[in-house]
């Protein structure tokens, strides 16, 4: 994995969070959100948080050597 494979890879997680979250904003138009939206909202940050860390990670085991 270069810088560039790292840069899209991050890309791909935060589309994915967008889109996520647009779904869940435009489901509730109108409406407060309750407990179980900000679980799934939480749920959604916890994600892409992971795959932050774990593209991450992946990028500086394969370019420490």
């Amino acid at each position: 994995m270069n810088i560039n494979d790292l840069e899209k890879a991050l890309d791909q997680s935060l589309n994915q969070f967008s889109i996520e979250m647009q779904s869940k904003v435009n489901s509730a138009k109108g409406e407060p959100l309750n407990e179980y939206d900000i679980d799934d909202i939480a749920r959604n940050v916890f994600y892409t948080m992971n795959d932050f860390k774990a593209n991450i990670v992946k990028y500086l085991k394969e370019n420490n050597k």
